[in-house]
This record gives structure tokens, C-alpha cells and sequence, in this order.
């Protein structure tokens, strides 16, 4: 098979071949899982980012795509993330031509709906996204999915599924990681015939759920599909045991500086409760964690935040700006006919937390709990950051000095005057609401 090519399946490598995995998040530790399972022969040197260096994912190095040495070039690079156009630009840019582009989904040159984003989806009105799930319009029409973490049952989630799961006069369903090819979801549409399908995501796996909605809405026979996404307990978190420290991190309100600093700190002081995930926020120190277990409590729990305009704008001007292939650039040009600021704020506003790009998700959307309130028992604002998170770690035993990565050259203010109108800071107004309410910011 041609290098470059889409692939679902490893019949083209050879056996006992070298191979490596570019992409270290979900999709890439699905590949890896994968491949143990079904290609044991073949040996998997590493893990391979545009981004980062050094540490390691699931037992495997992970490597720079600049600092790839000669036995690594010459194996073959299995592409898994969903930026697998920018990896394939990058890759031919190094004039580097052996590597396969894997979707775990199978048909790959015919499934394109099932690789967009859930914002794409939403916005295309393949999906309703609610707040409130249409309890009482279940009949014997509507099939619920719960899409689920591995090995968990409904009736472990009791607490957070709306309505409690005892939903009656519908169909149930089961979908996860170990659903492969959406089996479980497709006998019970074609045994019953149903409508139409409410999909209750719970903890379940982002890239699975984009791929079970795009299975469902290629389906004819279904008309609507609505989505329900509450908060979780199981957060994206850095867990520091050695000092008692959870730190919640959230993109461009400081992270990246954050997490390097407590790695250089504490590298011998962390524990992972789950699968660590790719995050730049401490490379691999970024795992899932169930923050409602009681071995937390007394826990020191903080977040760094940010005023939503700020944060924003600085995101606008450092994904945006990258080129017209980059990020979410296509979709915004595609919907609005070009990417200025205010394109993508609008792009940005059209995108509910429960489909949005984690970038431009609500902070408050990655700290909410279920029942109200937030995971954290500290708030540090990016504005005062020096003077806040010095006592803060110096109650945990931390020094907290740092070097500040990916800084910002702008402050709020300046940032509200070069880039906003009174329309726009309407937009995010409303889009953001949650962060100004919770976290403490006014209202422009």
C-alpha cells in the first residue's frame, strides 16, 4: 500500500516491523491498545509530538518529530489525532514519506463524517445539543445511549445521569471504547427500528463519542439526535500526593509554565489513578482522576483562571495566526468566509461547551462538579499570578519560582482594546457567562 494512505487495519506492515505512534493522546493510546491486541509482533519504539520531548506515555518514550534519530526514521509512522492534516504537512516538510494516516473506525476513505469535530456536527444541525434532556418525550420511538468510561454500567452513575438512569417507555444501549464498530448501538437500532436517539454522555470518551454520533447520523433511519453532556467527577488533573497539591489546568491561563514548574519540582512525587493523557501541562503528569475519592480530601485543589476576553483573544492570536490549515481555521473560514476576530468569535459563541474544541471550552466547564460548585478550593487569577500563587505553594511546601512558557505579551486591557467592540464583548458575555458568574470577573 502507498505511504500517505488512510488506514483502518495493519495487513500493509510487515511483521516484526519497528513502528511509531505520532499522536500521544486518546487516539494514539487506542492505537497502542490496539496494536498489543491484534499485531503483538510488531515493536512500538515510541510515542512522537509536534510539541513536546522527554518523558514517557503508557511505557513508551516520547519523542520530538525534530529529534527523531536514524532507527526511528526508518520505521513506519501510524498518524493518530484528529490534526492529521497538519501531521501529514509536517511530516512531508521533513521530506518524511513512510507513514500511514490510522482512523479506528474502519472504511476509512468512506467515513468522513466520522472524523468531524462535534462542533462541526452541531453546527451542520446533525445534533442537538441540550441542557436539559426531553425526559418526558421518551416513548417506545427513542433509543438512549449512555456512552460510558470502560467497564462501567449505568447504575454505577446513578448520581449524574439526568433523571437517574431508570429511564423508561425507551430503548437502552451501551456504547464505549470496547464497542467496536458501534456493534451494540447498531443491533439494538436494527432489532427495534427506532426514530430517533438521546445519547447521554457520562465520562465517556470524547473521540468514541464523535465517532458513535457520526455513526448514528449516517444512519437514515434516524431522525433526531440529541446530546446531553453533564459535568463529571473524573477531571483532567496534575495529582502531586508527595504535597497533598491536585492542580486543575485549563489552556491558556498559565498550564504549560504550571505544570513544567511542578514537574522540575516534584518529577518522584506523582501518582496516576488512571491512563495518563496528553496534555502540554506537565508532558505526561496529566492524568484522570476521580477528584471525588475520599483519598483527596484535605487536599490543597487550585485552578488558574483568567479573564474570559483575555483569554480569548490570546487564543485567537496564538493558534489563529499559524496559517490557514492550522487549528480550527478551516471551519471558521468555511462558515463565516474568513478568519478575522471576530469570525472566530462568532465561530467560538455557535460552539456549546458540550461539542467546543477544548481550547475554547468555559473554564468553568473543566472545574464544575455534579450538583453545583467547582473541584477546586483555591482560584488563582492569571492577572495576579505572582502574588497569588506564592502562598499557595509555599503552604505545600513548593518553591514557586518559575519560568513563564507561552507568555502572553498582552494584558486584558490591552487586549479589549485592540481586538473587541461592544458587539463581540456581548458575545462573549453570554458564551462565557458561567466564568464571569463563578469565577469572579465583571462584566464589560
Amino acid at each position: 500500500m502507498k505511504y500517505g494512505k488512510e488506514v483502518s487495519s495493519f495487513e500493509m506492515l510487515p511483521r516484526e516491523s519497528a513502528v511509531l505512534i505520532y499522536g500521544a493522546g486518546g487516539a494514539g493510546l487506542r492505537l497502542l491498545e490496539r496494536l498489543t491486541s491484534v499485531r503483538p509482533d510488531l515493536n512500538v519504539l515510541c510515542f512522537v509530538d509536534s510539541e513536546k520531548n522527554g518523558g514517557s506515555v503508557a511505557g513508551k518514550p516520547l519523542r520530538n518529530v525534530a529529534d527523531l534519530g536514524p532507527e526511528e526514521l526508518n520505521a513506519t509512522i501510524l498518524v493518530a489525532s484528529i490534526y492529521y492534516r497538519q501531521i501529514a504537512l509536517e511530516l512531508q516538510r521533513r521530506n518524511i514519506q513512510r507513514y500511514y494516516i490510522f482512523f479506528e473506525y474502519g472504511n476509512a476513505g468512506k467515513t468522513k463524517e466520522l472524523r468531524l469535530p462535534l462542533a462541526e456536527l452541531h453546527l451542520d444541525a446533525r445534533l442537538e445539543v441540550v441542557d436539559e434532556p426531553p425526559l418526558d418525550a421518551l416513548d417506545e420511538t427513542w433509543l438512549t445511549v449512555f456512552n460510558l468510561p470502560v467497564g462501567k454500567t449505568p447504575d454505577e452513575y446513578s448520581d449524574l445521569a439526568p433523571g437517574g438512569v431508570a429511564l423508561s417507555g425507551c430503548g437502552l444501549a451501551l456504547s464505549c471504547l470496547d464497542d467496536r464498530g458501534f456493534e451494540s448501538v447498531r443491533r439494538e437500532l436494527e432489532r427495534r427500528g427506532y426514530r430517533h436517539v438521546l445519547i447521554l454522555d457520562i465520562e465517556g470518551d470524547s473521540d468514541h463519542l464523535r465517532g458513535l454520533i457520526g455513526f448514528i447520523r449516517a444512519r437514515a433511519d434516524v431522525g433526531r439526535v440529541v446530546l446531553h453532556r453533564g459535568p463529571g467527577r473524573v477531571k483532567s488533573v496534575i495529582v502531586a500526593e508527595s504535597v497533598r497539591l491536585l492542580y486543575f489546568p485549563i489552556p491558556k491561563c498559565g498550564s504549560t509554565s504550571i505544570g513544567f514548574m511542578l514537574r522540575s519540582q516534584l518529577e518522584k512525587g506523582f501518582a496516576f489513578n488512571t491512563s495518563p493523557h496528553r496534555g502540554r501541562s506537565g508532558g505526561a503528569l496529566l492524568c484522570y482522576a476521580d477528584v471525588s475519592d475520599p483519598r483527596y480530601e484535605g487536599f490543597v485543589s487550585f485552578a488558574v483562571v483568567r479573564s474570559p476576553y483575555a483569554r480569548l483573544a490570546s487564543l485567537y492570536n496564538s493558534r489563529m495566526k499559524r496559517g490557514p490549515e492550522s487549528y480550527v481555521f478551516p471551519s471558521v473560514r468555511a462558515r463565516f468566509g474568513g478568519c478575522t476576530f471576530a469570525d472566530f468569535c462568532r465561530y467560538v459563541a455557535s460552539c456549546p461547551d458540550a461539542v467546543s474544541e477544548h481550547h475554547f471550552k468555559s473554564q468553568s466547564s473543566f472545574l464544575s462538579m455534579p450538583g453545583g460548585g467547582l473541584c477546586t478550593n483555591r482560584l488563582v487569577h492569571l492577572e495576579n499570578l505572582s502574588s497569588e500563587i506564592g502562598p499557595l505553594f509555599a503552604e505545600a511546601g513548593i518553591a514557586s519560582k518559575m519560568q513563564h512558557r507561552n507568555r502572553s505579551n498582552r494584558k486584558a486591557g490591552d487586549y479589549l482594546a485592540r481586538y473587541y467592540d461592544r458587539q463581540l464583548i456581548d458575545l462573549v458575555n453570554e458564551r462565557y457567562e458561567q466564568d464571569f458568574v463563578q469565577l469572579g470577573y465583571p462584566f464589560r
